[in-house]
């Protein structure tokens, strides 16, 4: 809301035109505070409009206060208290009234003599609301009139000292007559005394010149005076009348003339009612002239409001104004001054203005918000029906006068009146969220606007607020934050998605955490970037970007996979899903990638597991089947080797035969490593120790060409492994490194300690986090390609000659390690070497005791064995070994069979050997059965495959004891012998 309606074009502006105006005037509210000056008074008091606008007229203008006998604001104060007492107007006689000269001027008071009148505005209850205090400067004239009467007492006095003197003379001459001789004895001093007396008279008579000389100087200047005022109330833009004591017309000036009609010739030495012809607007009755009051009662008098001037030739005008007496210097009434002004443009901009204000206040009490206006003090003083509603009030007159502490809360009050001061010291508060609380205890949330009213003078005087409730849109608002937020906080923690947004374009705008950590770009640098820029396309152009960004604006969404580049410029593999944004038009894409590689190299890893884990299942069975046949042919082989006198005829052959099954056991030894079907016996082993005993016979496996070198960990933690597999291993490894190196070169062994953490876990992610050896086999040979590595460990696969290899070496150790727990990689370049590194938990169990290497005949028994064998020939194999040796024999074809056989013996069973896979009952089940009958019963299993459970995962009962299809006869005696004695 303005804080003044703006005045039409066509109207002048009042404030303009009193400021300009050329009389000395001021404007006084009833506390006796300057509200307006004019150009002119600002000039004669040398001051400024801002030193004195707002302040007391008394604090403005003080009494010089180096002239104790001032009495200019006693009589200006009396004067005014007159004007506030009887709402008529007071004409002061010439007051002394010293003004104080600007600060740059020494600030000094000037000695000024002035004529003021204070008149009254009455407001429309009849009560004072303004006086307006005019004034003349007469400091010129007074001085004028002080020099002529002292010029006129001068004259006097030296007409007198003439005629004094003249007297004087007379007498002399008769005093020289009487004395004659006495002077014609002082005649010499008379002439002298003349004649000083006549010079004296001289002067006297010169000065006397020179004084009625300025004093007509002073006429002179007295009529520049009168001509000045003249002039001045000619040229002053009010009407201004004056008449004698009897009311009669002495002077009009021009406006005079033109708003009553008459000429100044006509209208002087007429009665004032002739030419000053005044009725009221709304009853057309005649209205009493202000002169008459102004000299019978010696006051200002001013007009009641709606008077209307008519003028000689019948126009009517709507005017103010005010009479004044005019008073000589006894303070006798000599006449009356009236002053006029035509108010027809003011009533029409009045009449505007109350059009204007009443369409505002139609438009605020129309508004859905709040609108309320307070004034200096912070107490209402507008306030629109939304407003009056907003506080809980019963109307606006309920509202008004009153504070924000009369209808809010204390803690909101305060923070209301804070902001309502931050206004009035000329601020404006803008669109600022604010809760208010409603009458029925409800808080909401308004969007509020506090601007500062000012004042003609520029001066802040109130405020005007708007208060909208925007509690709806708040709760969207907060909705849509949460939302956000959650959102945000959803892409920030998808660490391993790579989540941005591009423009129709392809070019990035956001970019997550996920991303950063993806592509190696910080969010600062990524954004503005193309998508070009992460991309490298793989096999034509079906993976750009382009046209990745084309199929998902066309599809809506658009999923692929292909090698993206990190900004250190490595590669990784992704999967990428693109999609369209749109709000009806394309707004741009959102795109989701993943880092693959990893995921990618696994399925790699676990495609060639399968794959060997097939080609192992099928080397097993195999295996299964080829021991069965081994046992027979090996363990005959042997008894009939036995039973041949040295030089025996067919011995050579039978013992070539012998050979070759010792060679196809080996090979299906290597095929259970590899598809890990046997059986480990574990031990704590010294791995250092393991390569020291393998070291000579090493040295002669890989040649005098091939340079050997160790490199062990001198406080390397023990392993739990199969020993003869490990030996294995080693060999194995060995003799790979032997043949890449055909024209010699450098084969190292080396041990140390590792710990593994759980950010190893993608480069072994079989393998918990915790202790383990790393044994790890170097030669500086030919390499491998990446195809040949990819199936390294395949069995059957070589790249030697055939007949050169079997190439189950690389997949026994394979298999061994695997079956330990452990991991195996290899690292290759061609032409350069290759070296396996193999991974076998730690342990800090005490290592076992070394194993006996003698070797002798395996003792001989008595007790009962009972042996369970689903191959007719191996249980005939082994049931004439064990008779051999003195046991008695129990068989049973399977395990159900033997179970049969068991409960129809009646003495006691002190051993069993029994297959592990049987049909029907296996060898496991077929011992539990049993304990339950012979509590101590001792049990060997033998087997050239198992599916069983406990033995897959290499771990054998306490109790229990094991032997490898295909066996001798020696190594079964023996066996049997050792789980009998408790030694095995």
């Amino acid at each position: 809301m303005a804080d003044a309606p703006t005045e039409p074009a066509p109207y002048p502006d009042f404030r303009v035109l009193f400021e300009s105006a050329p009389g000395l005037c001021l404007v006084l509210d009833p506390d006796l505070v300057i509200v307006a000056a004019s150009d002119a008074y600002l000039r004669a008091t040398m001051t400024a409009r801002e030193r004195i606008v707002g302040r007391h007229i008394f604090d403005a203008f003080p009494d010089n206060p180096d002239d104790p006998a001032a009495t200019g604001v006693r009589n200006l104060r009396a004067s005014l208290a007159r004007v506030l007492a009887h709402g008529a107007a007071d004409a002061m006689a010439v007051q002394k009234y010293d003004v104080r000269r600007p600060a740059a001027e020494g600030g000094a008071f000037e000695e000024r003599y002035w004529s003021p009148v204070n008149s009254p505005v009455l407001g429309p209850g009849g009560a004072v609301a303004y006086i307006i205090h005019r004034v003349e400067d007469v400091t010129e004239f007074v001085r004028l009139r002080h020099r002529g009467a002292e010029q006129e007492a001068r004259t006097e006095r030296m007409e007198a000292e003439v005629y004094q003197r003249a007297l004087h003379l007379e007498d002399s001459n008769r005093r020289l007559r009487e004395a004659n001789d006495e002077l014609t004895r002082l005649r010499a001093d008379l002439e002298r005394r003349v004649e000083e007396r006549t010079a004296l008279l001289a002067a006297t008579n010169a000065a006397l010149r020179a004084e009625v000389a300025e004093h007509e100087r002073t006429e002179r200047l007295l009529y520049q005076q009168r001509e000045k005022l003249r002039v001045t109330l000619a040229s002053i833009g009010d009407a201004v009348v004056t008449t004698d004591a009897n009311a009669r017309v002495t002077m009009l000036n021009p406006v005079a003339e033109a708003l009553t009609g008459w000429p100044e010739a006509d209208a002087v030495g007429r009665p004032l009612e002739d030419v000053f012809r005044i009725v009221n607007q709304g009853t057309r009755d005649p209205v009493e002239s202000p002169v008459g009051r102004a000299l019978a009662e010696g006051v200002v008098v001013g007009l009641a409001n709606h008077t209307v001037l008519i003028a000689r030739d019948g126009t009517e005008r709507p005017i103010d104004d005010s009479a004044a007496p005019i008073r000589d210097e006894t303070g006798a009434v000599l006449g009356v001054v009236l002053i006029f002004r035509d108010v027809t443009a003011r009533h029409a901009a009045e009449e505007t203005v109350r059009s204007e204000r009443t369409l505002l206040r139609t438009l605020i009490d129309a508004l859905p918000d709040a609108v309320w206006t307070k004034d200096a003090t912070g107490r209402f003083v507008i306030s629109n029906p939304a407003h009056v509603a907003m506080v809980g009030a019963a109307d606006e007159a309920a509202v008004a006068g009153r504070t924000g502490s009369d209808f809010h809360p204390p803690e909101l009050a305060a923070e209301y009146a804070a902001d309502d001061q931050r206004v009035f010291a000329g601020e404006t508060v803008f669109n600022k969220e604010e809760r208010v609380r409603y009458a029925d205890g409800r808080e909401r949330w308004h969007l509020v606007i506090k601007a500062p009213l000012r004042d003609r003078t520029g001066q802040v005087s109130g405020l005007v607020g708007v208060s909208r409730n925007v509690q709806y849109r708040k709760e969207a608002e907060d909705a849509l934050r949460t939302s956000e937020a959650r959102l945000r906080l959803f892409i920030d923690s998808a660490r391993d998605y790579a989540i941005f947004m591009t423009d129709p374009a392809g070019v990035v705008v956001t970019w997550n955490p996920g991303a950063e950590r993806a592509y190696g770009y910080p969010a600062a640098e990524a954004v503005g970037l193309p998508l070009e820029r992460f991309d490298v396309p793989e096999g034509g152009t079906t993976d750009a970007p382009a046209e990745r960004l084309a199929r998902a604006a066309g599809t809506g969404s658009h999923q692929t996979e292909g090698w993206r580049v990190r900004k250190d410029g490595t590669r990784f593999w992704a999967e990428t899903t693109t999609s369209a944004l749109r709000d009806g038009a394309l707004r741009g894409f959102a795109v989701i990638a993943r880092d693959m590689t990893e995921r990618r190299k696994l399925e790699g890893q676990f495609r060639q597991a399968q794959k060997l884990e097939a080609v192992g299942r099928l080397a097993g069975g195999v295996a299964h089947d080829f021991n069965n046949i081994l046992t027979v042919i090996n363990g005959y082989s042997d008894v009939v080797l036995a039973a041949l006198p040295p030089g025996a005829p067919h011995r050579e052959a039978l013992a070539a035969v012998r050979d070759a099954g010792e060679r196809a056991a080996g090979l299906t030894s290597q095929l259970l490593a590899f598809g890990r079907k046997t059986i480990v016996e574990p031990k704590v082993l010294d791995l250092n120790g393991v390569i020291d005993q393998l070291a000579r016979l090493l040295r002669r496996l890989v040649g005098e060409d091939v340079i050997l070198a160790t490199a062990l960990a001198p406080d390397l933690s023990r392993i739990r492994a199969d020993p003869t597999q490990i030996e294995q291993i080693v060999m194995n490894l060995a003799v790979n490194a032997r043949d890449a190196m055909p024209r010699g070169g450098r084969l190292t062994i080396e041990t140390r300690n590792v710990r593994l953490g759980p950010g190893d876990a993608a480069a072994y992610p079989d393998l918990p986090p915790g202790p383990y050896v790393q044994l790890a086999v170097s030669d500086t040979g030919v390499g491998m390609t990446d195809e040949v590595k990819a199936r390294v460990f395949e069995p059957f696969f070589t790249t030697k000659e055939p007949g050169a290899g079997t190439g189950l070496g690389l997949a026994m150790a394979y298999g061994a390690v695997k079956t330990h727990n452990g991991h195996i990689t290899v690292y290759s370049e061609t032409n350069v070497g290759t070296t396996f590194k193999i991974l076998l938990p730690a342990t800090g169990d005490a290592p076992s005791g070394p194993l006996s290497g003698e070797r002798r005949p395996a003792p001989r028994g008595a007790e009962t064995v009972l042996l369970a064998e689903d191959d007719d020939t191996v249980r005939k194999f082994a049931r004439l070994v064990l008779e051999m040796q003195g046991y008695a024999v129990i068989e049973g074809a399977g395990g159900a069979d033997a179970l049969r056989a068991a409960t129809g013996h009646s003495g006691a069973i002190s051993l069993l050997i029994t297959d592990v896979v049987m049909p029907g009952m296996g060898g496991r089940d077929l011992a539990e059965a049993l304990r339950l009958r012979h509590p101590g019963l001792k049990v060997l299993y033998v087997s050239g495959y198992t599916d069983d459970a406990v033995v897959r995962h290499g771990i054998v009962a306490a109790t229990d004891a094991f032997l490898q299809k295909p066996f001798t006869p020696l190594s079964l005696a023996r066996k049997t012998r050792a789980v009998l004695d408790g030694t095995g």
